[in-house]
């Protein structure tokens, strides 16, 4: 019975551990998550000459 005891002593130690270290961490706080938006802009046309540069797009394939 008492290596039972002895078991269930490390589990409650370990949870409060974890208990603790969670509570650390929220503490903290940290940065605002990201905006779910996304940068449209074109880049700016120079308009001192010509360019070949191609511009490749891939297509949405998540069907």
């Amino acid at each position: 019975m008492k290596s039972v005891w002895v078991k269930t002593g490390g589990l409650t130690s370990a949870a409060a551990l974890l208990a603790l270290t969670l509570a650390g961490c929220a503490a903290l706080g940290g940065k605002p998550a990201p905006l779910d938006t996304f940068e449209l802009s074109a880049p700016s046309v120079d308009a001192h000459g010509h360019s070949r540069r191609q511009i490749l797009i891939a297509q949405p394939s998540a069907l």
